[in-house]
């Protein structure tokens, strides 16, 4: 009977047993490795792209406000000097910034810029008003210019 370590030394046509058993080892964490790897490829690939997605999908609506201002026909029906603020009526978005036909939105109350003089039109006066898009509060009918102009 050969003993263990005599087996393990034993020579063949490729090498001793130890070698090849160091060798199939050695394949085998190759193997693994490699399949490891190829799942923390695809985890990291999945995480990008779930990432990705959320900070993509935005609305629409929301990128075209940033680029362009919302235009605003109105009447200035009073100025409210303790607020600083213009009380305009008839409001209607210009043909610029609607589809469709105009309607009106009643009352609102405007901030202007801050270089704008609250005296600078009297009431009764028709005027253009550049609206930024993200202040335009339909829920309280408020909003700020961005620029007020004669009509």
């Amino acid at each position: 009977m050969v003993p263990i370590s005599g087996f393990l030394t034993t020579r063949t046509p490729r090498g001793t047993m130890k070698d090849m058993i160091l060798k199939t080892k050695q394949r085998n964490f190759l193997i693994l490795g490699t399949i490891a790897f190829m799942f923390l490829a695809v985890g990291i690939v999945s995480i990008l792209r779930s990432v990705s997605a959320k900070t993509s999908t935005s609305d629409v609506r929301a990128k075209a406000a940033v680029t362009k201002n919302l235009m605003i026909n109105a009447t200035i029906a009073q100025i409210d000097e303790v607020a600083g603020a213009l009380i305009v009526d008839n409001i209607y978005f210009t043909d610029t910034s609607r589809s469709g036909e105009a309607k009106n939105y009643g009352a609102w109350k405007v901030t202007p810029p801050t270089s704008y003089m609250l005296t600078k039109y009297l009431p009764g006066t028709n005027v253009v008003i550049g609206v930024d898009a993200k202040t335009f509060l339909a829920s309280n009918h408020t909003m700020t210019a961005v620029s007020i102009v004669k009509k």
